[in-house]
């Protein structure tokens, strides 16, 4: 007989969300004072399908098989264990709402519902659907928040291309637009708060909030959107738990990556890693809360300059990185990027040539991750 967990989990992704947008937005604060704010998670992919496949396994794409934004096709669902299917089978219930049917894997949901994410109102659908979790009994409910996505698709990414001039000289007005889709999400996260508090959710419900991978306003010529590049205005997001008898009012600046999400819902739960499948490459991030020397290498991909947009190839673009550094290479022409982001976080100044042993250094953690760079 399965034993009923204490608590419930709800995740809420929202995507396309820059944490250096949100952080100071009202309702977003509002859920941070409840809870610990893990704000340098780095994603593994620059589009969502490639980082929410890494998120629900724990496993870089390049092993799961969902490396592109058609990667839905290529995963590896027989060697792959999901979030979904280790809490369906601990005992959950589980139900999800996402943006169309190949964002995420679908083994281990009981239902995975599709918006409409240019007609459905998310607050009201998302509100009605934790009211219906919660009659269940124990539950897992993924939501996803698609409307900025919605909004760059409308009014970036249909009418420039990555090259467009008139994008990128005009970076105040795009960074404007975007706020307002950051606004819109934070109105959305202050609703669902207040339905969390009307169903005394924070009593025996682990939250949490996340972004699947952030997204340019102009930053970089070649990128009007995300999903080319491999800089910190795209990889960089967040993980936000909100439950207060295990996380504490508290922001943890340690770096931590979307695949170590899978590992810290198991950890809290105790549900054991099964045997069979492919390990989770991913680690507890309970693990930064608790040690100062806990120190990780984040590995992430991106399509680069290929066409058409999204491609079906597998990703140009390498990148590695530490809480200071990271390694950019292109494995087309075999050029590598540099960055001290301590000192240079805009990630303006290719130091490659000045620190040559930290990018060998940072390169050889590459080849372990993925060796097909050297081929």
């Amino acid at each position: 007989m399965t034993r009923k967990s204490k608590y419930n989990v709800l995740l809420i992704v929202v995507d396309g969300a820059r944490y250096d947008r949100i952080k100071d937005q009202k309702n977003f604060q509002m859920w941070a004072q409840k809870g610990t704010l893990f704000s340098k998670i780095i994603t593994y992919g620059t589009q969502t399908v490639t980082s929410m496949h890494a998120s629900f396994t724990g496993i870089y794409g390049n092993i799961n098989g969902a490396y592109n934004y058609f990667g839905s096709a290529l995963f590896r669902k027989e060697s792959c264990k999901t979030l979904a299917q280790y809490l369906k089978e601990a005992g959950f219930n589980t139900f999800g709402d996402t943006i169309n049917e190949i964002v995420v894997p679908k083994q281990g949901f009981d239902k995975l519902s599709i918006h409409d994410e240019k007609r459905d109102n998310l607050a009201d659908r998302h509100r009605k659907m934790i009211k219906d979790a919660k009659k269940k009994g124990n539950f897992f409910l993924y939501l996803h928040y698609s409307n900025i996505h919605t909004g760059l698709v409308e009014t970036v990414l249909k009418k420039y291309d990555d090259f467009d001039k008139n994008y990128f000289k005009n970076k105040d007005k795009n960074l404007e637009n975007y706020d307002k889709y950051i606004k819109q999400s934070d109105e959305y996260l202050g609703k669902i708060f207040e339905t969390c508090e009307e169903l005394n959710l924070f009593k025996d419900t682990i939250i949490l909030i996340m972004s699947d991978h952030g997204a340019s306003v102009g930053d970089k010529i070649g990128e009007i959107g995300y999903g080319r590049y491999c800089y910190d205005y795209t990889l960089r997001t967040f993980s936000l738990f909100v439950q207060p008898e295990i996380f504490p009012f508290r922001n943890i600046e340690k770096m931590g990556r979307t695949i170590d999400i899978l590992p810290t819902i198991l950890d809290i739960l105790r549900i054991p890693i099964s045997a069979g499948y492919i390990k989770p490459q991913g680690k507890s991030l309970m693990k930064l809360m608790d040690h100062e020397s806990d120190s990780r290498i984040a590995f992430s991909e991106g399509a680069g300059l290929v066409k058409p947009y999204p491609t079906k190839k597998k990703p140009l673009l390498k990148a590695v990185r530490t809480n200071d550094w990271k390694l950019i290479y292109n494995i087309k022409t075999g050029k590598k990027e540099l960055y001290e982001l301590n000192k240079d976080p805009e990630e303006n100044c290719n130091v490659v040539e000045l620190k040559p042993e930290i990018a060998e250094k940072l390169f050889s953690e590459l080849i372990k991750i993925c060796p097909e760079v050297i081929g």
